[in-house]
């Protein structure tokens, strides 16, 4: 095994053998130390050839392995940046102003997710709530909200603050899969089963079988026994 150690004014560069490979370089004017490439960073690595670039941090027993970010200045955030050939496509970021972490995916300009003082936000930097979820559409029309799928994507259910198309005020649950409201909640406090539109407090609706095509209401109460309403 052989080694040259050489300079060139400015940068010193420690080679393996004689192929010029596995160097360690020292930038002398700028302090950076760069592994199998010449440095612009404080660190850098480059991993010739195909191949995962690994760095192992491993400790004897009783140690932890720690990577610890510290800014001589107070009042800094810490950054981790994901890129893909050049291109950012994500961070975890933690901002003091704000004291919290924030977590950033694909083309999201902003935050994705934050923790912020034991509470988690999901398209929101500032939650209130131990889990608060602030979405976009989902699929089309005035509603926001978070979906469940099952195993397989057979069923698709969400949770949903407004009615499609219609307003985006009232809670419902909404079978996706269906294209139809299991149950609304108004805005006026009114429940509605089977009706995106509850005039009552309680207003359970399902299609009719008369002529005109109107609807009736049933109801069911179990107990000991068992009592029905029906009412047109």
């Amino acid at each position: 095994l052989s080694a040259r150690l050489f300079s060139t004014g400015t940068e010193i560069t420690l080679n393996a053998g004689n192929t010029g490979t596995g160097k360690l370089v020292l930038n002398a004017g700028g302090g950076n130390v760069g592994i199998g490439v010449t440095p612009s960073h404080s660190l850098d690595i480059l991993k010739s050839g195909s191949g995962d670039a690994t760095v192992n941090i491993k400790s004897t027993t009783g140690g932890d392995p720690t990577i610890i970010f510290n800014s001589a200045a107070a009042n800094r955030s810490g950054l981790l940046k994901f890129q893909d050939n050049g291109t950012n496509v994500g961070r975890i970021e933690y901002v003091h102003n704000g004291d919290r972490i924030d977590f950033q995916a694909g083309s999201a300009t902003g935050a994705t997710m934050s923790m912020e003082n034991g509470k988690l936000g999901i398209g929101t930097t500032d939650p209130t709530a131990p889990l608060e979820v602030y979405s976009g559409e989902i699929a089309n029309g005035a509603n926001k909200g978070i979906r469940i799928v099952s195993n397989g994507a057979v069923k698709k259910y969400s949770i949903r603050t407004g009615i499609t198309g219609v307003e985006n005020t009232s809670f419902a649950i909404h079978d996706d899969t269906a294209s139809a409201n299991r149950l609304v909640i108004s805005t006026a406090g009114n429940v509605g089963i089977g009706t995106s539109t509850p005039g009552a407090l309680l207003d359970l609706e399902t299609p009719g079988n008369t002529a005109d095509g109107s609807y009736y209401s049933t109801m069911t109460i179990n107990n000991t026994g068992s009592s029905t309403y029906s009412g047109v």
